[in-house]
This record gives C-alpha cells, structure tokens and sequence, in this order.
C-alpha cells in the first residue's frame, strides 16, 4: 500500500516537473520549442478519412474535399439553414430575467472561489506561478484567505 502510494506520488512529480520544464524553456525560441511545435503538427494532422462508403481517401486536398462534401451533406447549404433559424430563436430564448441579470452583478463570494479552486482537476498543469491546483486545494488553511483576496481584487478592478 505504501508502494503503491510512492510510485504515484513520483509519477505526480515527474508529470508537474515537465509540466514546470514547459513553463520555464516552452515558448522560448529554442530548439526545445520546435521541437514540441513540430511533434504537435504531426499528431494533429488528418493524412486520410473514410467516406461514408468506406473508401478511403488519402492526401490533403482530397481529404479537405471529402471533410467538406461530408459536412455540407450534414449540416446543409447556409439557404437550408436560413430557413430553420427562426424556429431556433423560438425555442432559445436569449435574454436573462431579472433575477439572472442582478446575479450577475453580486460580488464573488469566498464559497463560489473556493468551489471553483476544487472542481479544478489536481491533474491540471500548474499556472504561470508554477503553483497547481493540488498546492491550493492542499494548502487552502494558509493560502485561502489571500487567494480569495486576489480573485475579489481582480473583479473588482473592473
């Protein structure tokens, strides 16, 4: 049990420290950098689709063909949409009641911050600080007060 509780807290610490890595050389012009940009270009890009027919349609401009074909052949021409947005502005209204609209204007409170600091997932990347969410959830007994402090200043500069 004890092992098992070490192996993950070391994964944890692997995992922010290059997270940290990140920060500190990530966007930065160097190689590191190009690195990570070039590696994000190649995962992210679509070198073929199946149609609908099941064939499958390799290289760029016949996969950008058949990605707008598919579409088009589901979301419509803009004339065909035309005709459904005033059954859509029936059914969606789009203003907000009093009530909502007051709400809006009422000050942050020290609940809402501290429920929105721990609906944050601990597996998060730190922020510009260098600080995860783990550190204030964990930390929350000495750290609460000024972080309510700073989040009620930041709303109330505007």
């Amino acid at each position: 049990m004890v092992y098992a509780s070490l192996c993950k807290d070391e994964e944890a610490f692997y995992k922010q420290k290059s997270r940290v890595k990140w920060l500190d050389v990530g966007e930065k012009n160097t190689a590191y950098f190009f690195k990570k940009v070039t590696g994000h270009k190649v995962r992210n890009k679509v070198m073929s689709i199946n149609t609908l027919e099941g064939d499958r349609v390799c290289g760029e401009e016949n996969v950008h063909k058949e990605a707008i074909a598919y579409f088009s052949q589901i979301l419509g021409t803009e004339q065909q949409l035309g005709s459904h947005i005033g059954r859509l502005q029936q059914v969606i209204d789009k203003r907000l009641n009093t009530n909502e609209q007051r709400d809006l204007c009422n000050a942050v409170t020290e609940e809402e911050i501290k429920a929105a600091l721990f609906s944050i997932s601990n597996q998060k990347a730190p922020g510009p600080d260098g600080y995860s969410a783990t550190f204030f959830k964990q930390n929350w007994d000495c750290v609460g007060g000024d972080l309510v402090t700073a989040v009620k200043e930041f709303f109330y500069q505007w």
